[in-house]
């Protein structure tokens, strides 16, 4: 699951978002890397946040609704999500239950793939034996 991990500090790695009219920048404090099944690994931003305030509300508004959707779409850099915790007592558990569903969601997503393809080609084939 978990192929690697760094902390976020010095690294550069930074998400421009706003705050009052100006311009910040967000620091998130882990990147993981995380095998959920998929050809290429998965980039998971993780934040650990213990109070929510109107700031964090806005780091994590740009990272999830501007940054990821960016960079996702560029597909130049792999794929990318993000999760925060915020019970420090937990969060080891919740780590683990939430990459335990990103990995049966691409399983999952690969089935579903599976089957369309499978239904397609079996309306093709019919498709050709009613045409012949």
């Amino acid at each position: 699951m978990t192929v690697a991990y760094v902390k976020n500090h010095n690294l550069g790695f930074g998400v421009p978002y706003r705050r009052g009219g100006e311009t910040r920048t967000y620091r998130p404090d882990y990147i993981v890397l995380i095998d959920d099944g998929d050809e290429e690994p998965l980039n998971l931003v993780v934040e650990i946040k213990g109070y929510r305030n109107e700031d964090v509300r806005d780091k994590n508004n740009a990272m999830v609704s501007y940054w990821l959707p960016g960079v996702n779409a560029l597909g130049r850099f792999g794929r990318w999500k993000f999760a925060e915790f915020k019970d420090e007592h937990k969060i080891a558990d919740d780590f683990e239950r939430y990459v335990d569903r990103l990995v049966k969601k691409e399983l999952e997503s690969k089935f579903d793939d599976s089957i369309a393809v499978a239904a397609i080609y079996a309306a093709q084939v019919r498709r050709i034996q009613e045409e012949a």
